[in-house]
């Protein structure tokens, strides 16, 4: 089932940045993040207890960067301190975008750790402890049996979306797939 996962997310991500196929894979990423109610992980020191709520990554698109395990924040008791994009998108159960991030990949300075902050829902410290190469972020809901079973997040280096209407059409048609194949999980 996972291997049809993978599957999915590999051709929305080729999709989606079909104009970008001489980059590195991991310069344009696809993230399936699953909603947990309990989750325990050293990562959960960034606010929250283990039982708050969190979109934990479950798959991603390539074949590089596979193993970082990243979660944001969603709590039920505490619905206005979602994290990330990945946070935004549940509690709006909508899509949401956002672009022209501030390029972090040589200093952060504060006011771009400020804005990256701000734009992209996640604290100052969640920015100045991780990288944050991603220039632009996309994130959509998926839904199984008819109920919000977590999200897909797009990150790339480039500055916008490439081809944010392709994403919409192509995440339509496949969601619905995606949603039978998860129904198994």
């Amino acid at each position: 089932m996972w291997d049809h996962v993978e599957l999915l997310l590999n051709q929305f991500r080729d999709c989606v940045f079909e104009q970008h196929f001489s980059d590195p894979v991991h310069h344009h990423r696809v993230t399936l993040f699953k909603h947990h109610s309990f989750w325990w992980h050293w990562e959960s020191k960034w606010g929250g207890t283990p039982w708050t709520g969190w979109l934990v990554t479950v798959e991603r698109s390539g074949h590089t960067t596979k193993n970082n395990i990243t979660a944001f924040k969603v709590p039920d008791k505490d619905a206005d301190n979602i994290e990330g994009v990945a946070g935004a998108t549940w509690a709006r159960k909508a899509s949401v975008l956002v672009e022209e991030l501030p390029d972090l990949s040589g200093t952060k300075g504060k006011k771009n750790v400020a804005d990256y902050s701000k734009k992209a829902y996640i604290s100052k410290d969640w920015v100045q402890s991780h990288q944050c190469p991603a220039r632009s972020l996309y994130g959509v809901p998926i839904e199984v049996n008819g109920k919000l079973w977590g999200v897909i997040v797009i990150d790339s280096r480039s500055e916008k979306l490439p081809n944010r209407d392709l994403a919409e059409k192509f995440h339509k048609m496949f969601g619905k797939t995606l949603s039978k194949t998860l129904e198994r999980a």
